[in-house]
């Protein structure tokens, strides 16, 4: 409710054409990179369903604004090495190098199936990188980063969602 207070008119659960798990075969140079380091890290091959469509947390067409919210889970040592994988010219409406910071402190580990962790992080990166690229700014909440609960949770949640709704 607090995200279409601010932002107007908020889907869930959006699926986007672009956001569909690429193949090896037509996987674009940014992505591959990661698909590569992702592999290396623990050797699993397999981690992506090619021809997936992605979903992301909320999406305010009137901002172009696509807001994920990241549990526990998301802050793994794979996404840790997919993070510092971006390419330098992308935009973010998060801060990497607090994301890093979070997944090497934390070093969560989801292993059901056993290669959930690379596949998590490729499919944050997948959402990070295309969503920059078709022109849309996807910002990140981390969980536990103040109490939902609190008297000034709305003040807070409004500054982080206009910062980027400009």
């Amino acid at each position: 409710n607090l995200l279409k207070k601010y932002l107007g008119v908020v889907d869930t659960e959006v699926k986007f054409g672009w956001l569909v798990v690429p193949d090896g075969d037509s996987m674009i140079p940014e992505l591959s990179i990661i698909a590569n380091v992702l592999t290396k890290h623990r050797g699993f091959k397999d981690f992506f369903t090619p021809r997936k469509f992605l979903r992301c947390d909320f999406y305010s067409t009137s901002y172009k604004l696509i807001v994920e919210y990241d549990e526990i889970q998301h802050f793994t040592i794979p996404r840790a090495i997919s993070l510092k994988n971006y390419p330098l010219s992308i935009t973010l409406g998060f801060d990497k190098n607090k994301w890093i910071r979070a997944c090497e402190e934390i070093k969560a580990i989801d292993n059901d199936p056993i290669y959930r962790d690379e596949q998590r992080a490729f499919y944050d990166s997948m959402r990070d990188i295309l969503a920059s690229r078709n022109g849309l700014t996807l910002i990140r909440i981390r969980h536990g980063d103040f109490d939902w609960q609190s008297m000034d949770s709305q003040i807070r949640l409004k500054e982080l969602l206009l910062s980027h709704s400009d």
